[in-house]
């Protein structure tokens, strides 16, 4: 079963690269039998109970299509997008995962995951930051405010986190940190928007230049792709 993995979208409000998006949905994704999403799909989400962000309505359209076709599509949350909530899971039967996703591929093993938790002993901010979100707290205000309050309070944090993505990141340390801590063939992250490969860890890089994604075919190989949308 070859596989797709994506990262880092960050589809906004009337994004003006919806249309891309969705192109390349029909042409590419639809491709495969497994998508791998590995956080940061969207700017901001938020599973609000009664709630659903109406600006993503093709997007989301589009993943129940693929759900339709017998497509499994994995959704790793990023630092963006978490508390995916019941719309995503029970609507969209999209299997939901908070930190990480393993596998076997033609038996290697692999790991997928965001990538925001690789660097949190080094900043201490954003390891508040990250821990405030997920808290049983901040679950109660994000249900008792009303959503267009948050969705403005939203746009203030994506900008915080694009100015942290702008500091110049030594890879190679960081590839380093994550084959300490974790033992598998090969181990794949999103975040740092950039693709870069390290021994036996790949990096995917974002969409706000170029459209790329991996390839790992039936047999475990992995391929960095970009998809040129036709005209």
């Amino acid at each position: 079963m070859d596989t797709l993995v994506i990262a880092d979208l960050h589809i906004t409000f009337n994004d003006n690269r919806e249309n891309i998006i969705l192109n390349f949905f029909d042409t590419i994704a639809v491709k495969y039998k497994r998508i791998i999403i590995l956080g940061d799909f969207f700017e901001f989400w938020y599973g609000f109970k009664k709630v659903v962000i109406s600006d993503y309505f093709k997007i989301l359209t589009k993943l129940k299509d693929l759900k339709d076709k017998n497509i499994e599509i994995i959704y790793i949350e990023g630092n963006h997008d978490f508390n995916i909530g019941y719309f995503m899971e029970k609507i969209l039967e999209i299997n939901i995962y908070k930190e990480h996703f393993t596998c076997e591929i033609n038996k290697k093993s692999f790991l997928f995951m965001h990538g925001d938790t690789i660097n949190l002993d080094k900043d201490k901010f954003y390891s508040f930051l990250r821990l405030f979100l997920r808290s049983k707290f901040t679950e109660f205000l994000m249900n008792n405010i009303p959503p267009y309050i948050i969705l403005s309070i939203a746009k203030h944090f994506s900008t915080t986190s694009r100015n942290y993505l702008s500091k110049n990141f030594n890879m190679t340390e960081i590839c380093n940190k994550i084959k300490e801590k974790y033992n598998y063939d090969f181990i794949i992250a999103g975040h740092f928007h950039k693709n870069y490969h390290y021994e036996n860890i790949y990096f995917l890089g974002d969409w706000s230049n170029s459209f790329n994604y991996l390839h790992i075919d039936n047999s475990g190989n992995i391929f960095f792709k970009e998809f040129i949308e036709k005209i």
